[in-house]
C-alpha cells in the first residue's frame, strides 16, 4: 500500500481539517483516496466471506503502521 500525503489537523472543535498545502511538520497526512480505501477495508471486515474479511483485516493492519492512523479512522466515523 502506497500512501500519498496531504496535511490534516484537528480543529479546536475536534473536526479534521484537510489542507491542500504541503507541509514539513509532523501533522497527520492522509489523502481522500487513502481514506476511501480505509473505508472500504472497514466495510470489508463485515463481509460474510471469510477470505474477503481476512484481506480487509490484513489491509487495515498494514495501514495501522502509518502515522496518524487513528486520526484517519476518526475522520471516517466522525
Amino acid at each position: 500500500m502506497s500512501i500519498s500525503r496531504v496535511p490534516v489537523s484537528v480543529s479546536s472543535e475536534g473536526s479534521l481539517l484537510v489542507s491542500s498545502k504541503s507541509s514539513t511538520s509532523n501533522n497527520p497526512e492522509w489523502n481522500v483516496k487513502d481514506l476511501h480505501s480505509l473505508c472500504l477495508d472497514l466495510l470489508g471486515t463485515l463481509s460474510q466471506e471469510p477470505e474477503s474479511r481476512r484481506q480487509a483485516e490484513t489491509s487495515l493492519s498494514k495501514a495501522s503502521q502509518y502515522p496518524n492512523y487513528t486520526l484517519a479512522l476518526f475522520s471516517i466515523v466522525a
